[in-house]
């Protein structure tokens, strides 16, 4: 229990009828200390997701989505325009779209079939309309979301991809990259194990806002479960890093290569996540994200290997890869470096060292097939290589016969590890089931 005089306007509701009863405005921008919601599909909450998203898109550079002459947008996407109307969505051509096209990207845990999937005999009727009762209630609240915020198109790969075609499940693979670069930001079912858990979830209202329970003689009384609020850091161990969705080998591309994401959780919780600020519903106006220990963070290597300019990696040579590099990389000095705000990329010596974080952290996740372990990768692989120029092949980076041989130097962390057959050749990471 808090005895406290302090704390004002911090109300715990005891049930989301007692929240819908009480109409609040979102706070402005110079009062918001904490959203007071306890569900994270309140008004409140998706307006305050739309307040992160709109000062990314507005005063966030390094966000801003990169525009390819050459991709618009996936082939198909889920047209979202009439699920006020009729809670329905249909399935659309991008090439029949107008050209200022903005889409959003489900990324969220299939965990078993999903009940209604994408095939050659159920095309014609996709397009004609999709009930939100046909699709799992993670995708049904996606298509709402999608909707609440502002947005016409969805793209979520078992309604967009053919998933009895290995024509264009292997079409689609090769756009991995651009489909998730390219999106406006993606909606990330991060604490769900399965299509069937929703995005949609109250929090417990006690952990996050004290409750007053009474005010004697001027002094307010308050509950509250823990005597300090979570912070971002301890939100994000929660949501992200030990999220089940993050430990799914599939979403290591989705993740990385998301300019933006809005993160859901189970505990009713909301999280955003840019390549500038992260935030939460606790502490709404962000977190620079510079304050990470970033030398071990896939994202922020995913990040430097594709933003770094391409005249940095001509004339690039495995003489350049100074073995001290992992050290001089933990150095103080160089790390404020490395992470300030400016930066468009770490020296292009230090490729290897950042691509071997990505694999390390890949291999680590778990994968249904193990046989999609190079293709679980290819959107990465194949924007690294647009990004660098440089060759790749089963995995294996090369631009000279040293930098090929120092790529072959990987190792496995476990004896009990497997060879998947005929899926990649013996010198390759991903010819084997286990981590490296």
């Amino acid at each position: 229990m808090i005895a406290s005089p302090g704390i004002r306007g911090l109300v715990g509701y005891r049930s989301l009828s007692d929240y819908r009863a009480e109409k609040r405005e979102v706070p402005s921008e110079t009062d918001i200390t904490a959203v007071r919601s306890i569900y994270n599909g309140s008004k409140m909450m998706l307006d305050v997701a739309k307040h992160w998203m709109d000062t990314c898109s507005a005063t966030h550079p390094k966000c801003a989505v990169q525009l390819n002459t050459e991709f618009r947008a996936p082939t198909r996407l889920l047209d979202v325009a009439k699920f006020e109307h009729n809670r329905t969505a249909r399935l659309v051509l991008s090439k029949d779209l107008e050209e200022d096209l903005r889409y959003l990207t489900l990324s969220y845990c299939w965990g078993g079939k999903s009940a209604l999937m994408l095939k050659n005999s159920n095309i014609e009727e996709l397009r004609e309309g999709i009930s939100l009762s046909m699709v799992p209630l993670t995708i049904a609240q996606a298509i709402e979301v999608t909707h609440r915020l502002g947005f016409r198109y969805l793209w979520v790969d078992s309604l967009c991809i053919i998933q009895d075609s290995p024509e264009d499940f292997s079409k689609e693979l090769q756009l991995m990259g651009e489909i998730y670069r390219r999106a406006y930001f993606t909606i990330a079912a991060s604490s769900a194990t399965d299509c069937t858990q929703g995005l949609l979830h109250q929090k417990n209202s006690l952990q996050f806002f004290p409750c007053r329970i009474s005010c004697v003689n001027s002094v307010e009384i308050f509950i509250q479960e823990s005597a300090s609020l979570p912070t971002p850091e301890d939100v994000r161990a929660m949501i992200i890093d030990e999220g089940p969705l993050n430990r799914r080998a599939w979403v290591v591309q989705e993740r990385l290569l998301s300019m933006r994401t809005l993160h859901f959780g189970l505990n009713g919780l909301l999280f955003w996540e840019c390549d500038t600020c992260e935030a939460f519903d606790g502490r709404p106006h962000g977190t620079i994200i510079q304050s990470r220990t970033w030398d071990a963070d896939p994202k922020f290597a995913a990040r430097t290997l594709l933003q770094t300019p391409r005249d940095l990696y001509n004339g690039l040579s495995s003489g350049d890869i100074s073995l001290a590099a992992a050290e001089r990389l933990r150095d103080p000095e160089y790390q404020g470096l490395a992470s300030s705000a400016a930066i468009t990329g770490i020296a292009a010596r230090d490729f290897f060292f950042f691509w071997h974080i990505l694999i390390m952290y890949y291999t680590r996740c778990n994968i249904t097939k193990i046989t999609d372990r190079l293709p679980g990768i290819t959107g990465i692989m194949m924007e690294i290589q647009k990004a660098s120029g440089f060759a790749i092949h089963d995995g294996i980076w090369h631009f000279d016969s040293h930098s090929c041989a120092l790529e072959l130097l990987w190792a496995v962390t476990s004896h009990h590890g497997k060879r998947i057959e005929n899926r990649a050749p013996t010198w390759s990471w991903g010819a084997v089931d286990t981590s490296i």
